[in-house]
Parts: structure tokens; sequence; C-alpha cells
């Protein structure tokens, strides 16, 4: 049996090599590959991390991809792509393309596209957090909303790009994100494949609602959370302990790094909001922690911007570790938040445009906040209040438990399904 994994970030990464090892553990025949984004991530995934078979690049011939032209970059090489990955998929006779990616678009569209012509049994594992109206449309982001609030006008956002990237740079940037909304983003989802593996019942519901088969959708639960769940365990994590802290760490870790996606915005917004937040609340402490996978270097000027700001660098923390060593945590909406009220950290979810998309204000599991002053009260509110620290807490586990199965056997889980989707396509083909 012959599986190929697309890979586009250290998450997705993570997840493979959970499920690759238990597989071969189970089936030493197993032929395991990864296929990589290559240089259209800024996730450097080398030949190693994977043991147990070969590691592909997606092929780039048309300009060199960095975080003001990747879209651009991307679009160029597309029939390149196409032709690289019809000839991968038949040179080596793949049984199972298993994908972890899905919210970019055009090139997951195209391989599931290539899959169904060929044959080849498709499998989408859901590696996020997801809302109702995704799941049909998940290639037009959301992150490209704008705001009606003045504060976070557009030509605020120019202001802001032009102050920390220039003028030259700020028109690479506009001209990529045209690009991207206008001639990458796809609408697909998770209809595109043969399977699904989904969080939990709560997500796999809703893939009902929305017309998808019962029969074709797993709840497995998600294999990175299975190290989570055993770091918690381990370390007998507990909520802090706000009567006894001498400072309070507060860490935002990074949405999108400068070369993820091209939200440079993003990033200077997060840090402007911290540095507020240091401004006006002197006794606390605030980190930033950058993504893994991120260059330092690219930070320089952004580091010199804000020295009240503790950067810490992804690749040199365990992220559980840097999570733990906090008290609040301040995320957009990301799997991030699910992982720190996990480990039993207050969150805070931080979204200009005021929108909970995954339910984690509106479940009672965290507090929200727009801008500053939000976000100040919000902190203020768990610190100052047991009441709210309690009701946090009974609504974060309740939350953690409907949306995601975290008690560390996804792994397992996942790799059953996996196999019971072969079995079935096996008695399809006779």
């Amino acid at each position: 049996m012959r599986l190929l994994f697309f890979i586009y970030n250290y998450a997705h990464l993570s997840t493979a090599q959970n499920i690759s090892r238990e597989l071969k553990d189970k089936n030493s025949k197993y032929q395991i590959d990864f296929l990589s984004y290559g240089g259209y991530s800024s996730f450097d995934i080398d030949h190693n991390s994977n043991p147990y078979g070969n590691v592909f690049y997606l092929p780039q011939k048309h300009g060199k991809s960095n975080y003001f032209l990747d879209s651009f970059t991307l679009f160029t090489n597309i029939r390149i792509i196409e032709k690289f990955i019809k000839i991968l998929l038949l040179r080596n006779k793949y049984d199972v393309l298993i994908m972890t990616q899905y919210d970019k678009g055009l090139i997951e569209a195209l391989t599931f596209k290539i899959c169904n012509n060929l044959g080849i049994l498709t499998i989408l594992l859901q590696e996020g957090l997801v809302i109702r109206e995704e799941i049909k449309n998940i290639g037009l982001s959301k992150h490209f909303e704008f705001s009606n609030k003045k504060k976070f006008s557009v030509f605020r956002k120019l202001f802001s790009l032009i102050r920390n990237m220039g003028y030259f740079k700020t028109i690479l940037f506009i001209v990529n994100k045209f690009v991207y909304r206008n001639l990458i983003a796809k609408e697909f989802g998770f209809n595109g494949s043969d399977f699904i593996a989904s969080f939990s019942m709560y997500y796999k519901k809703i893939l009902i609602s929305q017309g998808f088969p019962s029969e074709k959708i797993e709840c497995v639960g998600l294999a990175r959370f299975d190290e989570l769940e055993i770091y918690q365990r381990n370390n007998n994590i507990k909520y802090p302990d706000f009567n006894t802290i001498e400072q309070t760490t507060i860490l935002f870790p990074q949405t999108l790094g400068l070369k993820y996606g091209n939200y440079y915005y993003n990033t200077t917004s997060e840090l402007e909001l911290l540095n507020n937040i240091k401004k006006q609340l002197r006794d606390v402490k605030v980190l930033y922690r950058l993504r893994q996978g991120e260059i330092i270097e690219d930070y320089s000027q952004l580091i010199s911007n804000f020295p009240e700001i503790e950067f810490i660098y992804g690749n040199s923390i365990n992220p559980y570790l840097s999570i733990i060593q906090c008290h609040i945590i301040i995320s957009t909406a990301s799997t991030m938040l699910l992982e720190s009220l996990k480990l039993k950290r207050f969150g805070i979810l931080y979204e200009r445009n005021g929108n909970d998309y995954y339910r984690y204000v509106q479940s009672g599991s965290c507090l929200m906040c727009t801008d500053d002053k939000s976000a100040i009260e919000s902190i203020k509110a768990i610190i100052n209040s047991s009441i709210v620290r309690s009701n946090l807490s009974v609504n974060a586990e309740k939350f953690v438990f409907d949306r995601a199965m975290m008690d560390g056997l996804a792994t397992s889980r996942t790799c059953s399904f996996i196999e019971n989707c072969v079995n079935f396509k096996r008695k399809i083909d006779r």
C-alpha cells in the first residue's frame, strides 16, 4: 500500500509523522511519502522528516517566492505544478492521497481533481477548527474581510504597511493580494475528497447537515493533539492562581508569519496591541512567540520598534511549554486558543472585526477583544475576578471536549479510519 501525505506546514508535518509511525508499526509494508509545498511555503521540511519514505517538493520555475509575491509566484507556476503532481502520482502508483491542508484552494482542488481522474483514493484530515460557512467555501478566506470600523479602515492598513515596509514593498504586497483574491482563491471544500476525518461529532453533524454522506465521515480527533494530551497528563497542569502570582505573563502566539500567507499587517497589529497593553498595564509581562520556521532576521526592524515586548523564537521552544509558562493567551481565531484552553490557560480572542468565528466567546470559553481598550478590560477581568475565571474554566473544558477529541487516541483512530477507507475502495474495485 502506497500513501502520499500532502503537507504545508510544521503542524501538518507533525500530524503526518504521528500517523505514519503508527501505520508502519502495524504494517511494515506500507510505503509512505510526503509531498511538501516547498518554495511556496516558509516551512523548510527536509528529507530527514520522513524516515519511512521520500519527501517531494512542488516545483518552482517562474519567479521566487517571498512574503510579498508568493501568491503571484504560485499562479505563474500552476501548470508546472499540475504536470508534476500528475506525473508523481502515476510514477509512484499511489493508492491513497491524504490531504492535511484545505484553506488555500487552488492546489488542493487541482490535486483532488487529478486523483479522482486517476482513481486514487483521497482522504481529507480536518486540521483546524472550521465554521459552517467555510465547509463548502473554504477557499475564500475570512481574512480578506474589511472591518467597517474606522479604526481599522483601508487607509490605516496602508499607513501601517508603508511605515513598516516602505512604499515599494507595500505595492508588491497589494499586487500579491490582488492575485490571490482574483486568481487563486477557488471554491472547493470538504466535498472535494472521498472521505473526511473530522475532529469530533460536533463537526460531523455540521458536515452531515450540509449534505455530506455520514458514511464518508469519521470522528477521529487530530493526531498531533495526542502529544498535547500526553504533555498535560505528564506535567499535571493546573489553572494559574492569580492570588499567588507575582507578575502576570501574557503570550500572543503569532497568527501568520511574514512568509506564511503574506499577513504583514496582522503581525504589526498584534505587536501594536501588545505594546499598548504593556504601556497601560506596566506590571504585566508581554511575550510574542514567532511561528516555527520563521527567520528571525526578518523581524529585526519590528523587534527594534517594540523594545518592551519579549520575542520568542518559535524554533527554540516547545510550543506547549511556551503556553504553560504564561497565564493569559491572546490569539486570533485558530487552534492555538483550543490548545491553550486544553492546557488550562485563560484565553482572549482577538478579532478586530468582532467576529467569533469558532464560537470561543459564545461558548463562554474565552473573552473577546477588538482593540486595546477591550483587551485591557478582559485582562483585568481575568486577573481580578475569581467568578470570571471559574466560569471560563468550566466552559473551556466543555468546549474542548465537544470540539476536539483530545484523549490521546486520535492517531490510532485515524490509522484505523485510513485502513477502513482503503478496504472499502478495494471492495468497490473488485
